[in-house]
């Protein structure tokens, strides 16, 4: 048993060491140190190449030399929750929320920016089925965000972003996108308007007909702007409903 926990720590020990060349780890092996650089080189190399093609504006924005220490940030110090390879970008993401990116030196909308480009990935490979053709005729009677399609909202205008444009401070009101996989399945960026974020932030809790929808909006929403939103409502749904956004619960 004490011969089995040794072996344990031993390759967490040599698991570290892949991550992290500064750990100290000492090879046994008298060529152990050379074969130790060509797996971390490899192990590096593939993390490095995964993560860039999911996150090209993060790499341009950063520049190559903060982008290759922000991945090795990311080895040395993230502990995965799945060992699938293909979760490496969510796993990127989640990494990068807990990441104190202004006091290390990196812009304050890294993870924001991150997460969007990350959006597409996710919403790329989701297994839903693609929204059904909208029908002509009635609308249906309940209502509600597809599976693949996702609401987000961020303190910068990641959208426009990129190394001639960097935002140094938030904005003052929220910038809502959706994204979302069309009929055609290729994904797509929308930028919404708050009211539209809001409705499909309503219907993504709970789904609800026109009737249930315009009573939330009513909670939340000046008494004037009521009649306007209940002339608003049934055209911005079809809308939704067309683009594949919103479905038929």
């Amino acid at each position: 048993m004490c011969g089995m926990t040794d072996f344990r720590a031993r390759q967490a020990e040599l698991a570290q060491a892949m991550r992290d060349p500064q750990s100290g780890f000492v090879t046994l092996e008298e060529d152990g140190e050379e074969r130790l650089s060509v797996y971390r080189s490899l192990f590096f190399n593939n993390i490095k190449n995964f993560i860039a093609g999911g996150f090209p504006v993060v790499k341009e924005v950063l520049g190559e030399e903060q982008w290759l220490i922000l991945v090795r940030e990311f080895m040395r110090e993230h502990v995965c929750e799945t060992p699938y390879f293909v979760e490496i970008s969510r796993e990127f993401v989640r990494f990068l929320s807990h990441f104190d990116c202004s006091a290390r030196g990196y812009p304050a909308f890294l993870y924001e920016l991150a997460h969007y480009e990350w959006l597409e990935i996710d919403v790329s490979v989701r297994d839903e089925d693609l929204p059904l053709k909208a029908c002509s005729g009635d609308l249906p009677e309940r209502y509600t965000l597809s599976g693949l399609a996702t609401l987000a909202s961020y303190h910068y205008p990641v959208h426009q972003i990129s190394v001639e444009c960097q935002p140094e401070k938030v904005s003052e009101q929220r910038h809502n996108y959706v994204v979302y996989r069309d009929k055609s399945d290729n994904v797509q960026f929308m930028i919404t308007e708050p009211l539209t974020a809001l409705l499909l932030t309503i219907i993504s809790e709970e789904a609800l007909p026109v009737p249930g929808i315009i009573s939330q909006l009513k909670a939340v929403i000046p008494p004037t702007q009521v009649a306007a939103v209940e002339h608003y409502l049934p055209q911005a749904l079809s809308a939704l409903i067309e683009k594949g956004i919103v479905v038929k619960a």
